[in-house]
C-alpha cells in the first residue's frame, strides 16, 4: 500500500511538501539518527580509551562499571547513549566554555634556562669524554657541572619565584595526584614546575651533586692529590669509586625518563614544555598572575660562589 505524501499550499500558491529527512537538528542534519551516531562515536572513543588508562593504573572503576553494565544491562547502555546523543547539540550550545584571553607570561628567567641547557651540553660532553677516555677533559666538565649545580641550589633560595624550591616542591601525595591525571587532555595553566616535575628536578640535582662530588674525589685519589685522600680508608675510597659509576647510570636513566615525560606531555596532554624553556614565555590566562622575577645579573653571585667552592674542593678534597 503506497504511503500518501501530504502537500500544503502557501499563501503565494506555491506547493510545499515537508522534507522527510528534516529532523529536530534542521535541514540536512539527519535528526536523531545523526545525533545518536555522534553520541556513539563520542562514547565509543571513551570506552576504547579506558583500557589504555587501566594500563597506567587509572580509571579502573570506570572500566568495571562499563563491563558490569554491558554484561548485565545492555539495554541501559543503549538508552544512556541515546539520551545523551539526543541532548548533545543543546548541551554543546549551552555549556560550551568560553576560551579565556591568554597573554605571554615570563615563567622561566634567563639563569634557569641557561642552567638547564648548559647541563644538557655538559652531561653530553661528560658522556663523550668518558667514552673517548679523555679523562682530563672529563674532569674539567665535571668541575663545571658541580659549579653550576651549586649555583642552582643557591638560586633556588633567593632567585625568581618559579626557580625557588618552595614554589614547586610539593608533598609526595600531591605528586601522585598529579600523575593520576597524566593522560587527561586539558589546558596548560601551570606556572613553573608541577607537583611531579618538582620532584624530578630534585632528583636530577641530587644525582648531579653526588656524581660530581664523587668524581672529584676519585680523580684526586687516583692522582694522589688533596690532603683528604690519605685520610680516607681504602674500603671507603673503593665505595666512593663504585658509587660514582652507579650514580652515572642512574643519572642517564633519569635523563631518559625526563625526556620521555616531556614527549608524553606533548602527545597526551598537548602541553609544549620545551618552548618555554627556550624563550622563557608561556601563554597563560589573564586571571593568572605573572611570577615575580629576580634580576638576572644577580645570578652571577651564586655562580661565583659555586666556582670558588669547586676550586677549594679540587685543591683539598
Amino acid at each position: 500500500m503506497a504511503t500518501a505524501k501530504k502537500t500544503f499550499r502557501s499563501g503565494a500558491g506555491i506547493s510545499i511538501r515537508p522534507d522527510t529527512n528534516m529532523g529536530a537538528c534542521g535541514p540536512g542534519q539527519g535528526g536523531d539518527g545523526n545525533r545518536f551516531r555522534r553520541g556513539l562515536d563520542q562514547y565509543g572513543a571513551t570506552v576504547l580509551a579506558l583500557p589504555a588508562l587501566a594500563i597506567a593504573g587509572l580509571g579502573v572503576r570506570g572500566i568495571m562499571g562499563y563491563c558490569v553494565t554491558a554484561l548485565l544491562f545492555p539495554g541501559v547502555v543503549f538508552i544512556h547513549l541515546r539520551t545523551e546523543a539526543r541532548h548533545m547539540d543543546a548541551n554543546e550550545l549551552v555549556t560550551r566554555p568560553t576560551q579565556p584571553v591568554r597573554r605571554p607570561v615570563l615563567v622561566w628567567d634567563a639563569p634557569v634556562r641557561l642552567f638547564h641547557w648548559l647541563v644538557v651540553v655538559l652531561v653530553t660532553a661528560a658522556y663523550v669524554t668518558l667514552k673517548l677516555n679523555w679523562i682530563d677533559w672529563h674532569v674539567r666538565v665535571g668541575e663545571m657541572l658541580l659549579a653550576l649545580v651549586i649555583s642552582r641550589l643557591l638560586w633556588g633560595w633567593f632567585g625568581s619565584e618559579t626557580a625557588r624550591f618552595r614554589s614547586f616542591v610539593a608533598s609526595p601525595a600531591a605528586a601522585l595526584r598529579h600523575l593520576r591525571h597524566l593522560f587527561r587532555r586539558e589546558p596548560d595553566v601551570q606556572v613553573g614546575h608541577n607537583a611531579a616535575g618538582g620532584w624530578m628536578v630534585l632528583l636530577l640535582l641530587a644525582l648531579l651533586l653526588v656524581e660530581t662530588l664523587s668524581g672529584l674525589y676519585v680523580n684526586n685519589d687516583i692522582a694522589d692529590e688533596g690532603p683528604l685522600t690519605e685520610l680516607v680508608p681504602a674500603w671507603l675510597a673503593n665505595a666512593i669509586s663504585t658509587l660514582h659509576g652507579l650514580v652515572w647510570d642512574v643519572l642517564l636513566a633519569a635523563v631518559a625518563l625526563h625526556v620521555l615525560v616531556i614527549t608524553l606531555y606533548a602527545v597526551a596532554k598537548g602541553h609544549n614544555l620545551l618552548r618555554p624553556m627556550l624563550n622563557g614565555y608561556k601563554l597563560l590566562p589573564s586571571s593568572i598572575d605573572a611570577p615575580r622575577q629576580t634580576p638576572a645579573l644577580l645570578a652571577l653571585l651564586p655562580l661565583g660562589v659555586g666556582a670558588a667552592v669547586v676550586m677549594l674542593l679540587a685543591a683539598y678534597l
